[in-house]
């Protein structure tokens, strides 16, 4: 029996960013850990929860997207961004494989769900 290779989150967010700058999105990788001072203060994150990529589409539709490894678990905060950017309008969600994504694409593609072909 082979070993389970567990895929790094950090691999599934690189390959989201490309494929959606591959399909013409603007594309922002949000670090939102706070952050540490040289003199050793940590300044929290102004709002916790907003999810790992921002994008907007071609079609200028704002996108929120946590990427989670298939066995992560999103935190209430992390729920409640996407679900205030989806009452806003915009796209929220939570993808845990680079093949989930691909099909979110391709869907939006073949539905015409802003994004430009």
């Amino acid at each position: 029996m082979s070993p389970k290779i567990r895929q790094r989150e950090q691999d599934i967010q690189k390959a989201v960013m490309e494929i959606l700058e591959w399909n013409g999105f603007v594309v922002v990788k949000v670090n939102n850990g706070g952050i540490r001072k040289e003199n050793g203060q940590f300044i929290p994150p102004r709002r916790k929860g907003v999810s790992d990529i921002l994008a907007c589409s071609p079609a200028g539709r704002f996108w929120a997207i946590e990427v989670k490894r298939p066995d992560g678990v999103t935190s209430p905060e992390q729920e409640r961004f996407i679900e205030d950017v989806k009452s806003k309008g915009g796209i929220g969600f939570v993808v845990r494989s680079v093949d989930e994504m691909t099909s979110i694409i391709e869907n939006h593609k073949k539905f015409g769900l802003n994004i430009k072909t």
